[in-house]
């Protein structure tokens, strides 16, 4: 592919700065370019598959739908009926098996103590914060970075 070339001529090039994005920024396009092409070619050729899988999901996702719900009926009764013991063996090989196992609920969060307990920051509110303008926030370091974004027709 002569976009790899260049890439690579590009990538090897000796100017810095404003004069190597001004030289070589059309084989970044360029590049941008040919990975839509590939991608939508690819997307071409996928696309009887996809309809193929999607039509075989389809024909069985009404019994597999039934069969999890009754799945999830049929356990929660299992384990609500069990009196304790050894498991039980069926004769065509399946077993249902009983373990212990140790759950919890908090019921007082503020007695838990601080080794069981994180600080969290919401994340998503700081992004949305910094989006909408705000440039302080105590105990977050807001900054700029350049972000590259290519236009291609």
């Amino acid at each position: 592919m002569e976009v790899i070339k260049l890439a690579g001529r590009a990538l090897g090039s000796k100017l810095k700065g404003r004069k190597w994005v001004e030289e070589e920024g059309e084989v970044v396009v360029g590049v941008q370019k040919e990975i839509k092409r590939v991608e939508e070619s690819r997307a071409e050729d996928e696309e009887p598959v996809r309809q193929l899988l999607s039509d075989i999901r389809d024909k069985y996702k009404p019994a597999l739908d039934v069969l999890a719900e009754m799945d999830v009926k049929l356990r929660e009764r299992t384990v609500r009926e069990y009196d304790g013991g050894e498991g039980v063996k069926f004769e065509d090989g399946g077993e249902l098996v009983f373990a212990e196992v140790w759950d919890y609920t908090i019921k007082d969060v503020k007695k838990v103590p601080k080794e069981y307990k994180t600080e969290v920051v919401d994340v998503k509110k700081v992004r949305e914060a910094v989006r909408a303008g705000l440039r302080k926030i105590p105990g977050v370091e807001i900054t700029t970075k350049a972000q590259l974004r290519i236009l291609t027709k």
